[in-house]
């Protein structure tokens, strides 16, 4: 007789990844619920988990942006491009944020 084999654990990155994406799930439901410092936490706690998480950064820089904070969505969305440069969504918050910093208004209120 075989036994069956035992079902592989995931590899510690897989993990730190998955915990990554749950993070930034949150993120992103909390920045719907007009949450954006909440969000800027959650997007935190999944760059702890995955430092390389350009849509993390994407998420700090959105809801930064939500909030009027202009220098702090810019170097969310440089930080992110560093790592994504290709990436539309980023270029496009960078562009919002820059935008902010010439205007000095919060996008929403």
């Amino acid at each position: 007789l075989k036994s069956s084999p035992k079902p592989e654990k995931p590899s510690e990155p897989s993990r730190q990844m998955a915990l990554a994406e749950d993070y930034l799930g949150q993120s992103l439901a909390l920045y719907n619920e007009g949450r954006y410092q909440d969000s800027i936490q959650a997007s935190r706690q999944a760059l702890k988990a995955n430092p390389g998480y350009a849509l993390a950064y994407n998420n700090i820089c959105a809801a930064c942006n939500a909030l009027g904070q202009w220098e702090n969505a810019v170097a969310a969305c440089e930080k992110g491009l560093h790592i994504a440069p290709d990436m539309p969504i980023l270029k496009n918050n960078l562009a919002v944020a820059k935008r902010g910093l010439l205007l000095k208004q919060p996008v929403l209120k």
